[in-house]
């Protein structure tokens, strides 16, 4: 197994490497930030007002480790299991996934911000429909990213209502993943476009008489719709491709008559109108629903029921076919009034809240005058692309943690025995300061300074 280096390493090494540089790439310096970090952590010691502060934060964040650590096994099994996969297949690009996801939220610095913990890990993998703890943190970006949107549908008349539904076809067959995924998001779409032509006629000395032909859309209710793509292998081995859907309708809405145009079943539900409804519909609905490891899996099977296999259980040819069906390809789409959220909001915000998105983006502050498709009109399709993906993540992720205002007072490690040890004021004895029974006086998991050396 290939961890990456430990900041400190990665930085002996670009000093040996570029005796003579002037200036520092930014993965150097992020490096830096990071052993500053741990710099801080060792060098802090708390005053007296503070030191139970740092008490109930040290129980706080190792209740949280126990989920996090199980996370953690989690996702080191997959990692294994895509190294399997690489070594069967001969997909060597598949053995840098599994450095990555065996890396991941391994060491941080733990530190205190307007009296709330903040955690920096020394390294995150970024793959969502991987690691569950970067998959976490997406469903509550885009949640946090739409749910306004959803409340102002609602609130705008009493008629506006927004329905969850599943829409699925048949299971695709193996080699077919990459085409029926691309089917099921056109199929929907014509569904949801879909028009009729008729002639309306009218009467005139006693006749009927055409006129001329009209257009009208087949569901004219329906003011838009979010959806997102799951595509888990069956039970049977086979693709269950299908789209969790919510319906944006204004007026009536028949259930029997959605059904009978989409020509399958469909599971459909009205959603409350408040907040707290629709939040948990879409972090319900957001999440990647296929199990990596078989814990799932192995509790359906305790009851008796067929389930569908976790990850770690397809066959490697499978999870080769379903890793490349999902490069580059956008599981999440908006249609009608949510379609082009990012620019809808851009051309509402005023110069201020431009201004703050283009400095989080790293983009030009002269652009805050520009409409969203007038924005890099005269620049490379390519360059145009990546200036609007970052403006796009600075409207969704919103600011970043200003790091020089945190206290950093401690660190974080996921140890050899499946746990994470959590060690705050490190050399420092709580208990002889009149502390809580011994709270610090035994050490911590693993007492000693703790080891900074980096993600290994």
């Amino acid at each position: 197994m290939n961890h990456p280096l430990s900041a400190q390493q990665q930085l002996d090494r670009w000093l040996y490497l570029n005796p003579l540089a002037r200036t520092i790439p930014p993965h150097i310096q992020q490096c830096i930030d990071i052993l500053e970090r741990q710099r801080q952590a060792r060098d802090y010691t708390p005053d007296t007002s503070n030191r139970y502060e740092l008490a109930n934060l040290q129980d706080e964040l190792e209740a949280e480790s126990i989920e996090r650590a199980a996370r953690r096994n989690a996702e080191h099994e997959l990692a294994d299991y895509i190294r399997g996969v690489a070594d069967e297949t001969g997909r060597l690009d598949l053995l840098s996934v599994s450095n990555r996801l065996s890396s991941c939220r391994m060491s941080g610095t733990v530190g205190i911000i307007e009296g709330r913990p903040v955690m920096a890990w020394d390294y995150k993998c970024g793959l969502v429909r991987l690691c569950p703890d970067e998959s976490r943190e997406e469903t509550q970006r885009l949640t946090d990213f739409y749910l306004p949107s959803m409340l102002d549908f609602v609130n705008e008349s009493p008629m506006n209502r927004v329905f969850y539904s599943v829409f699925t076809l048949h299971n695709f067959r193996p080699g077919n993943l990459k085409a029926g995924k691309k089917y099921l998001f056109e199929r929907f779409k014509e569904w949801m476009t879909e028009t009729y032509s008729y002639c309306p006629a009218i009467q005139r000395h006693g006749c009927y008489i055409p006129t001329r032909k009209k257009t009208e859309k087949v569901w004219p209710q329906i003011k838009g719709a979010f959806v997102v793509q799951e595509d888990p292998l069956s039970a049977s081995g086979d693709w269950n491709i299908h789209l969790n859907v919510f319906l944006f309708v204004k007026g009536e809405f028949s259930y029997k008559a959605v059904r009978e145009s989409w020509g399958a079943n469909i599971h459909l539900k009205e959603l409350g109108r408040d907040e707290l409804s629709l939040r948990s519909a879409l972090l319900e609905a957001i999440k990647y629903s296929a199990q990596t490891v078989p814990d799932k899996s192995d509790r359906k099977a305790a009851d008796g029921a067929t389930a569908a296999p976790a990850m770690t259980e397809w066959p490697h040819d499978r999870w080769v076919e379903w890793w490349d069906a999902n490069q580059g390809f956008r599981r999440t789409r908006a249609y009608g009034c949510l379609y082009a959220l990012h620019a809808k909001r851009w051309n509402a915000m005023d110069l201020i809240s431009r201004v703050e998105v283009l400095r989080i983006a790293g983009a030009p502050r002269e652009l805050c005058k520009l409409e969203w498709k007038e924005i890099g009109r005269d620049m490379k399709k390519k360059d145009r692309e990546r200036l609007k993906v970052a403006m796009r993540k600075a409207m969704t992720h919103g600011e970043r943690l200003d790091m020089d205002a945190v206290q950093w007072v401690g660190s974080v490690q996921f140890t050899a025995d499946g746990r994470y040890r959590v060690d705050l004021i490190p050399g420092d004895n709580f208990s002889a300061s009149g502390g809580p029974g011994g709270k610090f006086s035994g050490g911590f998991r693993g007492s000693g300074p703790p080891d900074y050396g980096g993600a290994a």
